[in-house]
């Protein structure tokens, strides 16, 4: 589906032709997921996530503007519901490390690729090879996003690439 396609698709849903939302989720659920991902590195909670952002954009269709990236703006949904994830979780686990004095964790060694880049690169770094890679975001579209300047958002994913050419070689 291409922008015009999923712009097309949001013209019907506003105006009341709901048809259009199965390819437009279809087209869009995948970019939505790695964005919530990114943050919260788990794909149960990242699947909840999606979730909340088809429910709140389809809440909202009718205030959004179709000049607007639509697929920015669920990704950017995606991310921003993933931050508040962590944010509660980081209060929660602070308030349970007081009325317990410790915490245990585990670490989950798995060989997965995903697991493998996140332990090479930085949050920004991986957040960012996820949107350009998986999603194929324009790093402009991540910069915006991130609220970050496009050189930076260039700067980190050279960065994060030449770091998972050398800490990920075996794989070649």
């Amino acid at each position: 589906m291409s922008s015009d396609e999923i712009l097309s698709a949001l013209r019907a849903m506003k105006s009341g032709d709901m048809d259009g939302f199965e390819p437009f989720y279809e087209q869009t659920k995948r970019m939505v997921f790695f964005a919530a991902k990114a943050v919260l590195k788990d794909n149960a909670r990242s699947e909840d996530v999606m979730q909340d952002v088809y429910i709140r954009f389809l809440e909202m269709l009718d205030r959004i503007e179709e000049d607007r990236g639509v697929v920015g703006l669920l990704v950017k949904m995606a991310r921003n519901l993933a931050l508040n994830i962590l944010e509660r979780e980081q209060r929660s686990v602070e308030l349970d490390e007081n009325l317990h004095g410790s915490i245990s964790a585990t670490d989950n060694l798995g060989s997965d690729l995903f697991e493998r880049m996140r332990k090479l690169l930085d949050d920004d770094e991986y957040e960012i090879v996820i949107l350009h890679v998986v999603d194929e975001l324009k790093h402009r579209e991540i910069a915006e996003m991130m609220s970050l300047p496009l050189g930076t958002v260039t700067w980190k994913y050279n960065r994060a690439i030449a770091k998972l050419q050398k800490g990920l070689g075996d794989l070649r």
